[in-house]
């Protein structure tokens, strides 16, 4: 008869029977326990090799352009890829990427972007001032033939002479390992404009 009073007072069950909260905890801390066991199993099994990228997206990309790279799909996919000038995106204000330094004149109409050395392509060609310069280049064409007001690349000095996303022009210029942006008027916001 003592044993049976004894085991009564801890029956687990009775115990949760007069205490609905008590329950309620017990069973979210058993579906916490499972789901972390799935879980951690799961990611085992999935694990990821270093040179793979995986995004989940709604939308898919439908270009690796970074003319389309205002896209919001494109946005997150390819951020890690495309590699800007500068970038804004660091804790402490602008920082250098491609660019080494950089500095403008005081008018804001001129920019210079000096490159830094030593970077590549994936395929192991190097980025050159000469490749920036082709790449905004070729931006700036894009830009011009679709007619579009940016507030950046239609005040680039002579776009109106740019026939051909080859064709040099005074706008966007190469001096060395540094890329100049000339404009017709103050560009004081160009770091954010390009980053």
């Amino acid at each position: 008869m003592e044993i049976q009073k004894l085991s009564s007072k801890f029956n687990l069950f009775e115990t949760f029977r007069q205490n609905r909260t008590l329950f309620l905890l017990f069973v979210l801390c058993l579906f916490t326990l499972i789901g972390g066991i799935l879980v951690s199993s799961a990611s085992h099994s999935n694990r990821l090799t270093p040179s793979e990228l995986h995004v989940w997206l709604r939308n898919k990309p439908y270009s690796t352009d970074p003319m389309d790279y205002d896209a919001f799909a494109h946005h997150i996919t390819f951020r890690s890829v495309f590699a800007g000038v500068v970038s804004l995106y660091g804790a402490h204000g602008p920082t250098a990427v491609l660019a080494e330094k950089w500095r403008q004149s005081d008018n804001f109409r001129t920019w210079e972007f000096q490159i830094r050395s030593g970077l590549t392509f994936e395929n192991g060609d190097p980025i050159t001032a000469e490749a920036v310069r082709s790449n905004w280049n070729r931006v700036a064409f894009l830009m011009h033939s679709q007619d579009s007001k940016s507030g950046l690349f239609e005040y680039l000095v002579g776009i109106e002479n740019l026939k051909s996303p080859e064709a040099k022009f005074d706008g966007i210029q190469v001096m060395g390992n540094s890329v100049f942006l000339r404009f017709v008027r103050p560009i004081p916001d160009l770091i954010e404009k390009i980053s």
